[in-house]
């Protein structure tokens, strides 16, 4: 079964796919299948965010799979749609990138064991929101921008509105 934050209710992969083959399974998935879609009419970058829970042992897949706390994934990533498309995956004991070959139609593992940066120049966050974060925050985001705060360089704003364009340049490129 899959739940999505496009529909109201969990449905069965068969229905979902139309195959009958997708009827029964060990796992449930849950995903934002178009994060970032008002990018879409810009031609700026958009993504999918996806976890996935094993159903639990003896019972078949109900709406309750879908209720377990993260610790309890067995696999968590995004996929990048952009200039190229970009597959994040982890199982638990690391993370690795994945990279689509067009003219093959296959992902290469391009980014291997891969972690953020200890510093980065990119802070990214919606300055929209900026005066309803607490002082604290805006104090330190105000630092950032000054370059005084504990990463000692001045940053830049780099914020797309998806979340896993705007995660994946900060797991790359390293920053906050």
């Amino acid at each position: 079964r899959v739940a999505s934050e496009e529909e109201d209710v969990p449905r069965c992969c068969s229905d979902v796919m139309g195959d009958n083959a997708f009827a029964m399974g060990d796992y449930v998935a849950v995903f934002d299948p178009i994060d970032g879609s008002k990018n879409i009419e810009s031609s700026l970058p958009v993504g999918t965010v996806f976890g996935i829970y094993r159903v639990a042992p003896g019972t078949s897949a109900s709406d309750k799979s879908f209720l377990q706390t993260g610790n309890h994934m067995v696999a968590a990533g995004y996929c990048l749609y952009s200039a190229t498309t970009v597959l994040v995956l982890t199982m638990g004991t690391g993370v690795d990138g994945f990279t689509l070959d067009p003219d093959k139609g296959t992902f290469l593992h391009t980014h291997r064991d891969i972690r953020i940066p200890s510093s980065g120049p990119i802070y990214s966050f919606n300055e929209a929101n900026f005066h309803d974060f607490s002082s604290p925050v805006r104090r330190y985001l105000d630092a950032l921008k000054e370059g005084s705060s504990s990463v000692g360089v001045r940053s830049n704003a780099r914020y797309v509105g998806a979340l896993v364009a705007d995660v994946h340049n900060v797991l790359i490129n390293g920053g906050i």
